[in-house]
């Protein structure tokens, strides 16, 4: 029997559609399981805040289906189903407006409605909680990186070098190690992992390998997600973006975005989970303001170590990323303090010509007087820097292959001696000068044979390649 809307079916009765107000308090409690979703997204699996690179696709697709489950299979939500709300089984009814399956009582109300308003603050909570505590969103501080420059009793130990757009003053040795009974154990070693095909313009990274294996850093080539060409931008994005206007912040949000997300996902899964962000200017009075090395520096840190990356901003905006990793215990400490000082010598420039002039001009003053350890490993960290500024260069990875046989045969010769047995990390850098010596004259003859496969210094790089692999 039908009285007007009411239609009288034993014990229940349909109270015709759902008001505005009952929908509302519905959606609110859907909204719960919808920031959570969001929240296990970001936070346990390391997703952008900003659902990058088709995210939301996906989140939408499983959210819409687990709404049509929800409704198929309990003829409504979960927030429909506390504020007694219902859809009909058909599927042609699914997103039709909800019905009232009953009259709430008075305590029934309230009870719906303040789970509603309960879920409306939990739902804003999760949000906010859920984006401004990623590392995206982290206010940056200011940091003072003071310039340097070698004092004349320490040049020794110091080296200019170019890498890529910046140049600057690297150090030779690093070692917390003081049992080393052989100087030459100290130096640091540099290494060029190969990246499949000719480098177009900057070969991917370059590795100087401080002490195994906690301690190393490593120069990357240019990769530039948005070019700005004006510091001020980044640096307000940076450390005042909290204040700007809605149109400010947005865009700011957007500029971190795209600087930051990489570095932050490539941490991430590295393990880092403790992150800390600063702006650093080196404002060294020696050169023009805008060749200052500034830019953002990004911390991550786990249990046992430390990540601290270095993105430079060239004059004309390119991205330059030279990063530490460390341990966290006082070796990490020192490493730290190296790496500041190198930092702090290092001049960002827009054009190659000046590390490539620099580069050649100390080539031009280099031979090979001697195969010690030492003086290899120095004309090593020579020519890679000469492959950083001049990655086409033919003959930069011979005289590569060249040198990595020497040391790898240097260091099968000073494995039996004296030195090397009494001294475990002595004979561990023994190991180290073989490891890179391998990877050095591998990539050596890979980026050779890539760039002039038919050259015949091509078959002699080959040719001791293939002899390190039968040893």
């Amino acid at each position: 029997m039908q009285v007007g809307q009411m239609d009288i079916r034993g014990a229940r009765a349909t109270q015709g559609p759902a008001s505005f107000a009952q929908r509302l308090g519905a959606l609110a409690v859907d909204l719960t399981w919808i920031t959570l979703v969001y929240f296990f997204y970001v936070r346990s699996l390391g997703g952008s805040p900003f659902l990058r690179d088709f995210a939301w696709v996906g989140l939408s697709i499983l959210l819409l289906a687990f709404y049509l489950f929800q409704r198929l299979a309990f003829h409504g939500t979960l927030g429909m189903l506390l504020w007694d709300l219902q859809t009909p089984h058909r599927w042609q009814g699914l997103f039709e407006a909800p019905i009232v399956t009953e009259r709430q009582s008075e305590g029934r109300r309230r009870t719906s409605l303040t789970v509603s308003l309960i879920s409306i603050i939990f739902s804003l909570f999760l949000v906010r909680f859920t984006v401004f505590t990623h590392p995206l969103f982290l206010a940056a501080d200011e940091e003072a990186i003071p310039f340097y420059a070698p004092p004349k009793a320490s040049q020794d130990n110091w080296t200019p070098l170019a890498f890529h757009y910046t140049l600057g003053a690297w150090p030779k040795h690093f070692s917390t190690h003081l049992s080393l009974t052989n100087q030459d154990g100290r130096a640091i070693l540099y290494a060029l992992p190969y990246e499949k095909g000719p480098p177009s313009n900057f070969t991917g990274r370059m590795l100087a390998r401080w002490e195994m294996p906690d301690i190393q850093v490593t120069t990357e080539g240019p990769k530039t997600a948005i070019a700005l060409d004006d510091f001020a931008t980044y640096r307000k994005c940076l450390t005042e973006w909290r204040s700007l206007s809605w149109s400010g912040f947005f865009n700011c949000a957007s500029v971190r975005e795209k600087t930051l997300s990489r570095h932050i996902g490539e941490m991430k899964d590295r393990g880092m989970g403790e992150f800390e962000l600063h702006w650093f200017e080196v404002k060294n009075a020696h050169i023009p303001p805008h060749e200052w090395a500034r830019g953002i520096h990004l911390r991550g840190k786990s249990r046992r170590k430390i990540q601290d990356r270095m993105i430079l901003f060239t004059p004309n905006g390119a991205h330059q990323t030279i990063l530490l990793d460390r341990s966290t215990d006082e070796r990490g400490n020192l490493a730290w303090q190296l790496f500041q000082q190198t930092v702090g010598t290092l001049r960002v420039t827009s054009e190659l010509r000046d590390g490539r002039a620099l580069v050649d001009r100390k080539l031009s003053k280099t031979t090979l007087r001697s195969t010690s350890p030492d003086a290899l490993i120095e004309i090593q960290a020579l020519l890679l820097s000469k492959i950083s500024v001049d990655p086409k260069n033919y003959d930069a990875y011979y005289h590569l292959g060249g040198t990595s046989s020497l040391l790898l045969k240097k260091a099968k010769e000073l494995r039996g001696t004296p030195e090397a047995q009494n001294d475990p990390f002595y004979q561990g850098r023994l190991n180290e000068w073989a490891t890179v010596g391998k990877v050095n004259l591998r990539s050596a003859y890979l980026y050779a044979k890539d760039l002039q496969p038919e050259n015949p210094k091509t078959d002699e790089l080959q040719a001791l390649w293939l002899e390190v692999q039968k040893q």
